[in-house]
């Protein structure tokens, strides 16, 4: 949408399926993650070509990012963790803080990097945001492309 190319979406019901038909020629390209991207590039049945973020990944430095090649666009995949609504503040500051711990240990920021991820360390608050501008970008695209739940 953003870059006004005519591609046409393909629905898989997961990206296995979507691999395959890639190096088969049933399909052009694959908008995936890293890691499910990587093994089949180190496998020589496809080219990585750009990767989503201002930043390039440590691990395909001589790839460049979308952000390159179209300014503005920063679409990429992201995990977090969440707990039931109602979690009492101290158990969610106490799971934060453990959480926070984790992702500074030497072992976890190796295979992150590894797997061509980064760790950010927000906290409960920035996260919620972050969540909020997620779907605030989703609406608008939803809106602007009149996708339709089938």
């Amino acid at each position: 949408m953003q870059a006004g190319l005519p591609l046409t979406h393909v629905p898989y019901s997961g990206s296995g399926p979507a691999w395959a038909d890639l190096p088969g020629g049933r399909v052009d390209m694959v908008l995936d993650n890293i890691q499910a991207a990587l093994p089949h590039q180190q496998a020589g049945r496809v080219r990585i070509l750009a990767v989503s973020g201002q930043d390039r990944l440590a691990l395909l430095p001589d790839t460049p990012t979308l952000w390159e090649r179209l300014p503005g666009y920063l679409v990429h995949s992201w995990n977090g963790i969440a707990g039931l609504a109602g979690l009492p503040p101290e158990i969610a500051a106490r799971l934060s803080g453990l959480i926070a711990t984790a992702m500074r240990g030497a072992t976890l920021r190796a295979r992150y990097a590894e797997l061509g991820m980064e760790i950010p360390a927000p906290s409960p608050a920035h996260f919620a945001g972050f969540i909020g501008e997620q779907l605030a970008f989703w609406q608008r695209v939803i809106a602007g492309t009149n996708i339709r739940l089938e």
